[in-house]
């Protein structure tokens, strides 16, 4: 993380994580356990503080939509999300690992590398003198509206121990 990144309600700055490490992480370390084993997320973790930054170019800002909202969480917080997420790309995904046509959540992988997968297959069927058909379609809130029993379904596929299951069932309810 970024040193002096925006800190959540808090006031931890990941700064003082990373020059202080030496003294926290035995604390920090007992914390995370706790919260994985228990399948707990301490409250102060789940306070967000929250800034709404103006979207360029909408005609009315007088609308919600004009704006996007950037939920600025506790790094301890943030800190097991990435000790997980670690956990996962270098376990349980290497066994059965995403599509390699996903561009989301994978590291190195954009919307810029599908739009530059897009255009190449497009520039191939040109050159091909071939047909290419697309389709585009555009689920709003796709993740918000994704079942937790879709997720917890891929965590068993992918052979997640249950205690990481369910800790990331209760940090997505």
């Amino acid at each position: 993380m970024a040193p002096f990144k925006s800190p959540g309600i808090d006031g931890i700055y990941p700064v003082l994580l990373q020059k202080g490490i030496h003294h926290l992480v035995y604390p920090l370390q007992k914390i995370y356990r706790a919260s994985l084993v228990f399948g707990y997320i301490p409250q102060a973790w789940c306070i967000a503080k929250v800034t709404f930054i103006p979207k360029p170019g909408k005609p009315d800002y007088t609308v919600a939509k004009a704006f996007r909202p950037m939920c600025l969480m506790s790094f301890l917080l943030k800190g097991l999300e990435k000790l997980v997420d670690q956990y996962l790309c270098s376990g349980p995904l290497t066994s059965l690992p995403l599509h390699p046509r996903q561009h989301a959540f994978q590291t190195g992988k954009s919307i810029e590398s599908a739009l530059h997968q897009l255009v190449g297959r497009i520039e191939w069927a040109l050159d091909a003198k071939e047909y290419s058909l697309g389709v585009f379609f555009d689920i709003e809130r796709a993740f918000d509206n994704m079942p937790l029993t879709a997720v917890s379904k891929a965590l068993v596929d992918w052979k997640v121990p249950k205690v990481v299951r369910s800790w990331i069932a209760v940090m997505l309810t």
